[in-house]
């Protein structure tokens, strides 16, 4: 299958993930998809050159954040191992239970998905320090 859409000139790992993921999961890389087109046509209207590139501001920004929220992951693990273990009382970091408006509400989320939309693009449309010279 990769071969044939290889030869139809789509690139394989996009359409893997696409293929195997869900929708859920691949609304967010579609955002960010919207959000490097939206860097992009900025930086061409600045009169800036648009190379597709492995170490772009974007990039490395996205890099980070994908780190960030296997670290929070790996967290939230140690913080249900050490519930589990009555280590840290249960719900301990459940903040729903104690701020209602967050438990019963998505806003929130959406929210802060809109900040870090922006925080991507904000760091994608700046330059690196070496396209600068």
């Amino acid at each position: 299958m990769v071969v044939a859409v290889e030869l139809l000139g789509i690139r394989s790992l996009s359409f893997a993930v696409g293929f195997y993921l869900s929708i859920a999961t691949t609304l967010a890389i579609f955002c960010g998809g919207v959000v490097r087109w939206l860097a992009e046509r900025r930086a061409k209207k600045a009169g800036g050159k648009v190379e597709e590139s492995e170490v772009s501001p974007g990039s490395l920004y996205s890099s980070g954040l994908i780190a960030a929220g296997g670290i929070v992951g790996l967290a939230g693990m140690v913080i249900k191992v050490a519930e589990a273990k009555h280590w840290l009382p249960e719900g301990a970091i459940s903040w729903g239970q104690k701020i209602p408006f967050l438990a019963n509400s998505n806003l929130l989320s959406v929210i802060m998905f809109g900040v870090l939309a922006y925080s991507l693009y904000h760091f994608a449309s700046k330059p690196l320090e070496n396209d600068q010279k």
